[in-house]
Parts: C-alpha cells; structure tokens; sequence
C-alpha cells in the first residue's frame, strides 16, 4: 500500500499574475490520494489524505483504493476546469502573451465588472462617469476564429458551442461577427416588458441540443430572446481591450445591434430605469480607467467597470440544503445554507435562505438535479437581499433569484 502507483500520477501547470508557473502534482498509495504543489523553482508543499470506502452495500460501492483515484480524478478535472494544463510547453506559449482566436489558451479568461460595494464614492459621482443599462441574463461570449470557425463560450469559458447554436439568435448574431473577433454579449430573456433569468437558465443548464430546442420553443410562446452585446475584445484578429470603453462602444454599435446606449448624466436615468424595471447600470469612467484584458490563470479579474443595482443583489454560494418536512415543500429543498469567499479564501457563512422566487415547479426541478447529481455541492446562486450585517456577514431578507449555472463557485 506504500507503494506509488505511477500509472495513476499526473503533473499539472498553470501560469501564475507573476509570470512564474505553478505546478500540483497528484497520485495514489492505496487508499491515499497525495498532493504536492507549488512554484517552480520555489517551495512545495504537500499533502496526504487517506480515503473512505464510499456506498458500501450498494451497486455503486467503492473501496478506499478506488476512492481516492475517483478523487484525484474529480480534483484533475476541477484544476483543468479552472485553467492548469498538463504540458508545460503550453505553459510557455502562455507566458509568450501570443494569443490568437484559433487556439485560445485553456485558461484565457476575460475580466468582468467589479461589484458595487467595490466602487470610490470618487468614480460613483465623477462627473465623467457615464452608465450602461445592466441586462438581466447570461453572460456568452461569441467568437469567430481567425479561419472562420464560430464558437460560443460561457462566461467561464466553458465550450458551449453544441448546444447554443441551435437557437436561433445565437446563430444570427454569431454569422454577423467578422473572422478574428470575440463579443461578450448578455443573452436575455424578455417577458411582459421586463427580463426574466429563469428560462435563460433553462436553457444553458441543459446540454442536449433536443431538450434545450423544446424549452427554446416553450418559451418562446410568451416572450422573446434577445443578445446584447456589451463589449469587444478582439475584432479582425486585434485585441482592442486596451482602447477605452467608448472607442470600443462605437467599434460595437457599428458591427451589431441592440448594443446598449450610454448616458453621459446617469443619475438623471436612475428614476425611469427603476420605473422600467432595469436591474441596473454599468458604470465606467475613461479618465479612470476603463480598460478590459483577460487573465491566464483561469479566474476572471475585475476590469474598469463597476455594477450598479438598484436592489442589493450578489452572487453567493450554496454549501448545503434541508428538505421541507410540511405543505408543498415537503420532499423538496426549502433552505439553502449560503456562504461566500473571502480575499483571503476564508469562507463566511451568510446564513440561510428559502425557496425565495422559485416557484414549486422549479424547486421540484432543482431538487432533482441536486439527487440525481447533475448539480453538486457548493453551487452559485444570485440572491437578492435588503442588506448584509458588517459583522456576521449574514443577510436580511435574502430571497434566491436563480442557480447561476454559468458561474463557478470559486469566481
């Protein structure tokens, strides 16, 4: 049992913000899935877990052995999600800064906008800050590739493509982009005049192409889908990120449509958008920075632009759920326990939270995927709240809005 078993061993690489790599290197001794990270060149730690035998007495039990290689499985493929690659060489064409569409990095990913409890009241009431309506949706990202191969790719750049090109005004706007180019776009779903994020969940959770075309459909019934681009990354094979954002705005409103206006005096727009029922603003300011990149390191940084929302809204994370015991909840999961991540990677506990906006057909949904295991412990979620207590962290009066399917919950 103390022996290493080779054949299970991989060896990762990611690039670091400092330009150094860092590597995890993980393998099993029997029952033991060990870990060794660390810089290159730098100091490594290590670690060493010894594993339970899991569902004994079941048609799924598992051994301690077999345990720990189905973890490090799980743990490759949760690195590999979040940026490592395992040849070092890719590492090193990283580091080189050559980006180009037709072979994107594993762990390009492109900066979002910053929340509002992280804006100066300096940017809040510059009298060069402008704003941009907030949609209420998914964020995808449409590209088409130096030699012409379109792409759609969540926020985490997540491959999309398969399942997304079915609907229809994916496919329309993506045909309208130029070789060489990469849109961030909100996709929406608008419903008696407002959007609703509900049935754009559906769809994005789903990834069998027949089952996400029936939900298109019934949808489709009683609102209409809309893309709203709201930035440019590369357009005809050129990064244009480092123009600021209303050189990019024009660059935008000349290739496609429904690209959100901006207003120069926003606080002058807050009264109708919340008569409107927007979400919110983006909020941006050239003189102090406006400006969009990407990292290599598999986590989205924030750029030059800040969220402004008319009602306190986050995302958090759902560490555990309780089943109801009475009425129409019975059998269905009716608390979430929710929590977030520090900057420090501490995890506080916010509290719990109910069912909130999710009727009992969507509960009765979530509640399947949480047992059948299409959704596993912790996922994101977006909860809207009154307010959150500086010292405990918990919230007031939090109802949850959706599970944000595009969203890990180490974002």
């Amino acid at each position: 049992l103390n022996t290493k078993i080779e054949v299970n061993m991989r060896k990762l690489f990611q690039r670091a913000k400092t330009g150094k790599v860092k590597f995890i290197e993980l393998w099993t001794e029997g029952p033991f899935l060990c870990t060794k990270w660390g810089t290159i060149g730098s100091k490594v730690q290590e670690s060493r877990k010894e594993c339970e035998p899991k569902n004994t007495g079941k048609a799924n039990a598992t051994t301690a052995e077999e345990q720990a290689i189905l973890e490090m499985e799980a743990k490759i493929k949760k690195k590999m999600d979040g940026g490592y690659v395992d040849k070092l060489d890719e590492v090193a064409e990283e580091a080189a800064g050559d980006i180009t569409l037709d072979n994107l990095p594993k762990s390009f990913t492109p900066c979002k906008p910053a929340p509002e409890k992280n804006m100066s009241a300096k940017f809040k009431n510059h009298p060069d800050t402008y704003g941009q309506r907030k949609r209420d949706g998914h964020c995808i990202i449409l590209v088409r590739t130096e030699s012409g191969v379109g792409k759609v790719y969540s926020r985490g750049m997540e491959d999309i493509t398969e399942y997304m090109l079915v609907i229809p005004e994916v496919l329309t706007e993506l045909s309208r982009i130029d070789n060489g180019s990469m849109v961030l776009t909100e996709f929406c779903f608008v419903k008696n005049g407002k959007d609703s994020t509900r049935e754009i969940a559906k769809l994005v959770r789903k990834k069998d192409k027949v089952e996400v075309l029936k939900r298109y459909a019934e949808a489709k019934k009683f609102g209409i889908f809309e893309i709203a681009p709201f930035d440019v990354m590369f357009l005809d094979g050129e990064f244009k990120g480092d123009l600021p954002y209303k050189g990019r705005h024009a660059l935008l409103d000349n290739l496609l449509d429904n690209v959100p206006e901006l207003y120069e005096s926003w606080q002058d727009e807050v009264a109708n958008a919340k008569a409107q029922d927007w979400e919110g603003f983006i909020l941006r300011n050239d003189e102090l920075g406006s400006k969009i990149h990407y990292t290599l390191n598999g986590k989205a940084d924030k750029a030059g632009s800040f969220k402004y929302v008319f009602t306190h809204e986050d995302d958090f994370i759902v560490t555990g759920a309780v089943k109801g015991k009475a009425g129409k909840q019975t059998g269905l999961y009716a608390q979430f326990n929710l929590a977030q991540i520090m900057g420090d990677g501490t995890m506080l506990d916010c509290g719990n939270c109910g069912p909130g906006k999710l009727k009992h057909d969507r509960l009765a949904e979530l509640t399947q995927e949480i047992d059948s295991g299409q959704l596993n412990f912790p996922f994101t979620v977006q909860i809207e709240f009154r307010d959150q207590q500086p010292d405990s962290g918990k919230l007031t009066f939090p109802k949850l809005c959706e599970v944000r399917y595009d969203k890990k919950p180490e974002e």
